[in-house]
């Protein structure tokens, strides 16, 4: 008798039991961060990595080079806000996307935030 139907209604429950975890609002943070990172060229998102990996405050410690080394835009809104937490990954975003001049990405960011009623974050 196989095991696998009971294994797989685990990691789905599991699975949903992880996502039921992370509050509506983060999930809702790191889609916009997605949204906005999209918006990054392949070398722009190069140096947004760089610059993150630099980012440093008293309370953190930078995202590692190992996470960071081939992550995409979704993956890196997420490391942002597992690593930070949403309030934070908001602010380190704007700090860093100014730091490589895109501007114009951080007043779209809080445009969307605006929006989705997330900025008083």
């Amino acid at each position: 008798m196989s095991n696998r139907g009971s294994e797989s209604a685990v990691n789905t429950n599991f699975c949903f039991l992880l996502q039921a975890k992370v509050p509506r609002n983060t999930r809702n943070i790191t889609v916009e961060i997605q949204k906005t990172l999209d918006n990054l060229g392949k070398d722009d998102l190069k140096s947004f990595h760089f610059h993150l990996r630099e980012y440093k405050k008293p309370t953190y410690e930078p995202i590692c080079l190992s996470k960071l080394e081939n992550a995409d835009t979704k993956d890196t809104a997420n490391l942002l806000t597992n690593h930070y937490g949403a309030t934070e990954a908001l602010q380190v975003t704007k700090d860093v996307l100014t730091e490589i001049n895109q501007r114009d990405l951080v007043r779209q960011l809080e445009e969307n935030l605006g929006k989705t009623g997330l900025l008083g974050i």
